[in-house]
């Protein structure tokens, strides 16, 4: 008998199956067996599979007819002969330690579940390679692992997922993964009414997505569907379940109704701690179920190919209500003086060519074209609101620039400077939703700084 049997469910993942195997065909720890069940997948993911079995004595495959991840999941558990199990996602990738470590953990503590972590990669990032012996091992008892499972607090992430953890096997003698009927459970409502895109929605919505998904429903967002140009999710991206679930049939999804309008969701504190758990957690839920629609994406592009081509720093000023209100439990924004000086230090240390400002004020733009030469510093194409303060507007939620699309257009405007801000090769700045958002779909700043002045 192997020692742990390594499931991995496969359903239209041609591009990304070769990457998943080979990454467990590399484990440091040798006494497994990978189990790959061909869902019914429409694409060549079930040859390639063959492909790998007929090569390697250790993997076995199983062609099903789609049922659903539970089903496949079912099927390898079935077949499993290992002691221990693992959940692998196909379009996942493994460190080579990762057997190697929780399989010590499972030995050195007799336990039946041992619990790894998680990092988002990308096509155009280097896959990170760790080997954390000197993490902090914790031992939970049954009591304190439910706590985590229905808690709120920043290991949540590591809990919920049948990912990233081996298990033994015999606990999964009399369960299984549900199977059958699945939910759909539409989002109607957020904490506001978000009459114009900002972060603060985002952030909403990613925490009642992650609300659906614990409860085992696929999420999809309807806030402010029917009324007159603000249904902006559509706007701006696809749903999750098309994002992620692709072409799924789902006529026979059961609707239910998401029974509340806010949840555990990213913070302002989070961009202080971008290498903690709680952050990347958000940084790998964002990357995939925030999918940009082809509109988006490509207005996205042409903004970032009309940049010059050179290193950047990008810099994020928050004014405006912020400074104008000082909104309780928002974070303090520094003074010019403070952050032309982080700029000036990364720009001493790093070297870069150009600066791309993000902010809603001409007036703050102009100061760093005085400071830097209009020559080194870019933005985006957008529309300023200077004179709308100057006026005596205090919320960015009363402007309008009685544009056609107007609300549309201020959202797209506001994304793709946080695209942008996203794609740079560094970032300073102040501390407020639009950073928190820029860091998330960050592929990775060499250098990250948010000055922290504490909170109104």
């Amino acid at each position: 008998m192997v020692r742990i049997s390594v499931i991995v469910p496969v359903y239209k993942v041609e591009k990304y199956i070769k990457r998943c195997v080979d990454s467990i065909l590399n484990q440091t720890y040798m006494d497994y067996e990978i189990i790959l069940i061909d869902d019914g997948s429409p694409d060549s993911s079930g040859t390639l599979c063959d492909n790998y079995a007929e090569k390697n004595s250790n993997i076995k495959v199983i062609h099903k007819i789609n049922g659903g991840l539970s089903s496949a999941r079912n099927a390898g558990l079935d077949a499993a002969k290992g002691e221990y199990v693992t959940f692998i996602d196909s379009d996942d990738v493994v460190s080579p330690y990762y057997l190697e470590l929780l399989m010590s953990i499972c030995n050195k503590h007799d336990a039946e579940i041992a619990v790894g972590n998680f990092a988002r990669f990308s096509d155009k990032r280097d896959f990170p390679v760790w080997k954390e012996e000197g993490k902090k091992i914790q031992v939970l008892k049954k009591e304190e692992l439910m706590e985590r499972l229905v808690g709120l607090d920043d290991e949540v992430a590591r809990f919920v997922s049948s990912c990233w953890k081996v298990y033994k096997r015999d606990l999964f003698n009399t369960i299984r993964f549900p199977e059958g009927r699945l939910f759909d459970m539409v989002i109607s409502k957020g904490e506001y009414s978000y009459a114009c895109f900002n972060a603060a929605y985002l952030s909403n919505m990613l925490g009642l997505m992650f609300y659906a998904l614990y409860k085992g429903c696929i999420p999809r967002i309807t806030v402010n569907e029917g009324k007159e140009n603000c249904n902006q999710w559509e706007w701006y991206f696809l749903q999750p379940q098309d994002a992620v679930w692709g072409d799924v049939d789902t006529s026979d999804f059961k609707i239910v109704q998401c029974d509340k309008n806010n949840w555990y969701c990213p913070g302002f504190s989070d961009a202080f701690h971008i290498n903690d758990t709680s952050f990347q957690f958000w940084n790998f839920m964002f990357m995939k179920f925030v999918i940009l629609n082809k509109r988006t994406e490509q207005y996205f592009e042409q903004e970032w190919k009309g940049l010059p081509e050179g290193k950047k720093l990008a810099v994020l000023i928050r004014g405006t209500d912020y400074v104008a209100l000082k909104p309780k439990g928002h974070p303090r924004q520094p003074n010019m003086e403070e952050l032309l000086a982080e700029v000036d230090r990364k720009c001493s240390e790093k070297k870069y060519q150009y600066l791309y400002i993000a902010t809603e004020e001409k007036r703050l733009f102009d100061l760093i074209c005085d400071h830097y030469g209009e020559n080194m510093v870019l933005a985006n194409k957008r529309t300023y609101y200077d004179a709308y303060w100057s006026n005596g507007c205090q919320l960015i939620g009363e402007i309008s620039f009685q544009r056609e699309n107007e609300v549309f257009l201020r959202g797209i405007e506001y994304l793709s400077s946080l695209f942008i801000v996203s794609r740079c090769d560094g970032f300073v700045g102040s501390n407020c939703g639009g950073t928190l958002v820029a860091l998330l779909l960050a592929h990775k700043h060499e250098d990250t700084v948010v000055i922290n002045k504490g909170f109104y």
